[in-house]
């Protein structure tokens, strides 16, 4: 029987850094494995884990609509990301960031301890405001279906005040900003970890598996593109901010253009020309405007391609991490666990098909730079035309009198345009980096084929009565850092 779900105590459960929760449930949400991690924070035995709803863990605190969002994500066949909060056996709470995806059979969840405190503290004053929604829902006779509803509405709401357009260009910050959050504070922890002296029981697990070399050069290697998807992302977020500003440049060479023209005006018939190289200046906006639109059209791409390729990196290093957690446990099993012989296969196609998508999302981008070469080639010859106006302007201007305010005018025009051209510069930079990074693409996902096809030789031997990897000088007791 069952024990009754506990009620909160409002205290909180902590864990490591280094800890990752493993889990798998059938289409119907029970669960059907789960690692060391999960039994111990969770607090419940395996054995009680093992045939539970998943939702054996889940904590009153979490709003309805979050939870619909996942199912409505994994059912169709998508992943999906999120901060949750899980009620333990002895009603205790404890912060997960759960990333999930359907495998054969149902679905995978890693869960891993939230490490970057602005997303989070975001996310916890967002689901604490949506919750309230759907209490007052409640409150007022709602139903189930209303609930969710007004809560989802309301997500909504509070994420596009917080600049996300919706969950799933959240989701894309949050993944591979958490993943580079651990990322950065593992390093620091197995640094210190190496100058200790102590074994390294996780990197004996692999070697006796014979997982160490490929799992080295896939880590290192997904390392390196987190790495790079953080220059991509300031290199994005630039090409949108010209994007921005060649508009705004448009506006400001427009509003000089009719000063210098209603200046013309006012000085009749000798400052003809003048007059008549303002209404050029005047009607190369128009161009200026024409050459912004497909620019801001490809930008927009790119930055949709590079959130999906962000997500798509920080997923196969999170798996690529869980991994190496995986092993240690399934080493140290006797005798073989067929279910976690099972979860180690799906586990390795989870991080093929998330490197394959790396390099489909890198191919992509690629394939993206010539698009952006186009209008960002016309705009800069556009500009060279406004130059050279505003060059013809003052000269213009040095046949009258008159003429400090006109100069001005022009020299003012010329300058925006100068610096236009100069925040423009540096698109060649990012082509190559984007071509660097998709033969990285391809090379990663040879060593991820390598690595798969090693874990499938490690399932069969495991599965073997003849064959154990077991070694012997490893222990119950892992000692891991962080």
């Amino acid at each position: 029987m069952r024990r009754a779900r506990p009620a909160a105590t409002g205290q909180e459960s902590t864990f490591r850094v280094s800890d990752l929760f493993f889990s798998r449930t059938d289409t119907k949400g029970r669960i059907l494995s789960g690692n060391d991690v999960f039994a111990r924070v969770s607090g419940y035995p395996r054995e009680e884990l093992l045939g539970a709803p998943h939702n054996i863990v889940r904590h009153p605190a979490m709003p309805r609509s979050v939870f619909a969002l996942v199912w409505d994500r994994l059912l169709a066949g998508l992943q999906i990301s999120a901060y949750t909060v899980n009620l333990a056996a002895d009603g205790s709470h404890y912060w997960v960031l759960t990333s999930m995806r359907p495998v054969t059979g149902g679905y995978l969840s890693i869960r891993q301890k939230p490490c970057h405190p602005e997303l989070f503290a975001t996310v916890q004053a967002i689901y604490a405001d949506v919750l309230a929604t759907e209490q007052a829902a409640e409150a007022a006779g709602a139903s189930t279906s209303e609930i969710i509803a007004a809560g989802t509405a309301r997500l909504g709401e509070l994420l596009a005040e917080a600049g996300f357009a919706d969950y799933e260009v959240f989701m894309g910050q949050l993944l591979p900003a958490e993943v580079a959050a651990r990322t950065e504070v593992m390093q620091a922890a197995e640094e210190q970890f190496r100058a200790s002296g102590r074994p390294d029981r996780r990197g004996a697990a692999l070697r006796s598996a014979e997982l160490g070399r490929e799992y080295a050069e896939v880590s290192d290697a997904l390392l390196a593109l987190v790495h790079r998807i953080d220059m991509f992302e300031s290199y994005s977020t630039q090409l949108a901010d010209q994007s921005a500003y060649v508009r705004e440049l448009a506006r400001k060479i427009y509003l000089f253009s009719l000063q210098t023209a209603l200046l013309g005006h006012q000085l009749g018939e000798r400052a003809a020309g003048v007059s008549a190289v303002a209404e050029l200046v005047k009607d190369g906006v128009g161009g200026i405007l024409a050459a912004a639109d497909p620019l801001t059209e490809v930008i927009d791409k790119i930055r949709a391609t590079l959130g999906a390729l962000a997500y798509s990196v920080a997923a196969s290093k999170l798996e690529v991490d869980a991994l190496r957690v995986f092993v240690t446990e399934l080493i140290r099993d006797k005798p073989s666990d067929p279910i976690l012989i099972d979860d180690l296969g799906l586990l390795a196609e989870g991080i093929s098909d998330d490197v394959q998508t790396t390099g489909r999302r890198l191919a992509e981008l690629r394939d993206l730079m010539p698009d952006l070469r186009v209008p960002l080639s016309r705009l800069e010859g556009l500009l060279r035309e406004m130059d050279a106006l505003t060059f013809n302007g003052r000269v213009e201007c040095s046949r009258i009198d008159d003429r400090a305010d006109a100069v001005k005018l022009f020299a003012q025009i010329r300058g925006l345009v100068r610096e236009a051209d100069k925040r423009l510069s540096g698109v060649d930079n990012f082509s190559e980096m984007i071509a660097a990074a998709a033969r990285e693409g391809q090379t990663i996902e040879r060593t991820v084929q390598a690595l798969v096809r090693r874990i499938a030789e490690t399932c069969r031997a495991r599965s073997s009565p003849e064959e154990s990897l077991a070694s012997p000088s490893l222990s119950r007791t892992s000692e891991t850092p962080a």
